[in-house]
């Protein structure tokens, strides 16, 4: 059994966030902070270890796995995550924060909270 809790308090964070979302992929536990520093965390789903964690500012909205790439929400941006390491690559700016991120294969959609939706193509 795995406990999270820990994730709940980012590195050098003086008060508990509450976790978002988590997600199982590939072995990899993948668990996102809803509070304003915003970071993705991946574990290694049968020890527990941690294997990385993103930057602030990645993730507090959904996230999804798109190949070697993890698509996060964090306030108005979609930001594009390498799965190997938690590197960003990329952020790209939405009209308002983010409530869902919907998609197949290489194309989705950033809804935000007035419900503005930005489509996106990864290639």
């Amino acid at each position: 059994m795995l406990d999270l809790d820990v994730y709940r308090r980012p590195p050098q964070a003086s008060t508990f966030e509450d976790i978002d979302g988590a997600q199982l992929h590939d072995g990899v536990l993948h668990v996102c902070n809803e509070g304003a520093r915003g970071i993705l965390s991946a574990l290694d789903a049968g020890t527990g270890a941690s294997l990385w964690q993103s930057p602030p500012g990645t993730c507090n909205a959904p996230f999804a796995f798109v190949d070697d790439l993890i698509v996060a929400g964090y306030e108005a941006d979609v930001v594009l995550v390498r799965r190997a390491d938690g590197a960003v690559l990329q952020k790209v700016r939405t009209p308002g924060k983010i409530r869902t991120l919907m998609g197949t294969g290489t194309r989705f959609e950033a809804r935000t909270r007035d419900d503005r939706v930005t489509t996106l193509e990864l290639k």
